[in-house]
């Protein structure tokens, strides 16, 4: 069957334009499916917040756009949020007995850009793997193109996985990656796992998130689990984790390790309790840091909050980091209230320190059983400051009928004043 999503965006506001897209569906079999969007829509109302990182390394965040989220457990490593806006987009994914395939291609007109990624699997039995991934990148002075491929085999006891890739760009050095992963169990709550990696200097896939180039780690961790029948213990439920990282960096002489364990106790009456530690020791010029972490809640009476905090040297300055977090549901589950709050300290070698602030937080109510209202605050401080607040009223109908009244810009950093209506009408 064909299912064909047509929606219209218009507003009024200095940064508001007005455009139409179209978004199309056919399956080709009942496991089997392709997608056509065109001029997609991007006025979703799920903000993905960044912490304030602790690391030097890219974050993965979700990609709350439904051309992408559809279907991505057929497309590998892809990392979405690599492509922003594009003017139209085309893919298919799906299984066809042991088959698994997933085809990805988004242009950009103006700049001309074209993304293209092609994964490919095939399932002998139920836990082995044999694939192939292709992906690109062309726009103007500059063209990446990807090859890779990987197995794996294992047991309900076992697994071991194998993967290569090399990359071509122009104008640029290729460069390749390839990793090692093993796990094992040990007896039915116990087993240990072991990594080993290594990635060239030059290795950029422009669709994949690659957290660390020129380096090669090898990590080993031990996990235990164990849970007692509901009532029978003051605690129901408890897990351990102890790990090891070291990495060594492809120039300079650069090692760095990273140890720590983290343990999890489930009290009676649905509370738990989570604690962890985390050491790095880098050389001298990168970090020596220490964190903590401790998060409570109570799912029957919904609500949650927890705490982290820091400390160490980066880039031997002085350096240390909280946070803290609360969510509460009211109402029988039609209110959800949630609160985020971060702040950093960076010394200086005079013996100053420079702050930086971030909150957000987030009210839902559900008015009826298909009305919604989203209020969103944002702000941050640094050397300069931002705040935001944005509100939604949203209406479902039947059949993927929505309509969205917006107030605001709730997913920008900065105040907006601007009223937006966004329709969509699929038939």
């Amino acid at each position: 069957r064909l299912e064909t999503l047509l929606y219209g965006v218009g507003g009024v506001g200095p940064d508001t334009s007005w455009h139409m897209g179209l978004d199309a569906h056919k399956f080709i079999t009942p496991d089997l499916k392709y997608a056509f969007t065109l001029y997609p829509d991007y006025s979703d109302i799920e903000a993905v917040y960044q912490t304030i990182d602790i690391s030097y390394t890219e974050t993965r965040l979700e990609d709350t756009r439904p051309f992408f989220s559809e279907g991505s457990e057929y497309f590998g490593t892809f990392y979405s949020r690599r492509i922003d806006k594009f003017d139209w987009g085309l893919k298919a994914f799906g299984k066809q007995g042991k088959n698994q395939i997933g085809l990805l291609n988004c242009i950009r007109l103006s700049p001309f850009r074209n993304d293209t990624i092609f994964n490919f699997s095939y399932n002998p039995t139920y836990q082995s793997y044999i694939g192939a991934i292709i992906q690109s990148r062309y726009e103007e002075g500059y063209k990446n193109f990807l090859l890779g491929g990987g197995v794996g085999f294992g047991s309900s006891d076992y697994n071991f996985y194998f993967y290569y890739a090399s990359s071509f760009i122009e104008p640029g050095a290729d460069g390749f990656s390839y990793a090692v992963n093993l796990w094992k169990r040990l007896g039915e709550r116990s087993g240990f796992y072991y990594n080993y990696s290594i990635t060239s200097p030059n290795f950029y896939p422009a669709l994949q998130l690659v957290t660390e180039t020129g380096v090669k780690q090898s990590n080993i961790g031990f996990f235990y689990r164990e849970v007692l029948p509901r009532g029978e213990s003051w605690w129901e439920n408890f897990r351990l984790r102890l790990f090891y990282n070291r990495a060594n960096y492809w120039s300079g002489g650069l090692k760095s390790e990273f140890k720590g364990f983290g343990f999890s106790i489930g009290l009676r009456g649905d509370i738990s309790v989570d604690l962890g530690r985390n050491i790095t020791f880098y050389d001298p010029y990168r970090d020596n840091f220490t964190n903590f972490s401790l998060s409570m809640g109570a799912p029957e009476k919904r609500y949650n909050f927890g705490f982290g905090y820091g400390e160490g040297i980066r880039i031997n300055l002085p350096y240390k980091f909280a946070s803290g977090w609360i969510g509460r549901q009211l109402l029988e589950d039609r209110l959800n209230i949630s609160l985020n709050v971060e702040k950093r300290w960076v010394g200086s070698d005079k013996g100053a320190w420079s702050t930086t602030h971030q909150i957000w937080s987030s009210i839902v109510y559900e008015m009826g059983k298909d009305l919604w209202l989203t209020l969103r605050i944002y702000g941050f401080k640094d050397a300069e400051s931002h705040q935001n607040i944005g509100m939604i009223i949203r209406r479902r109908g039947e059949n993927k009928r929505a309509f969205y009244l917006v107030l605001g810009d709730p997913l920008g950093m900065d105040t907006k004043n601007r009223i937006s209506v966004k329709y969509v009408n699929p038939w």
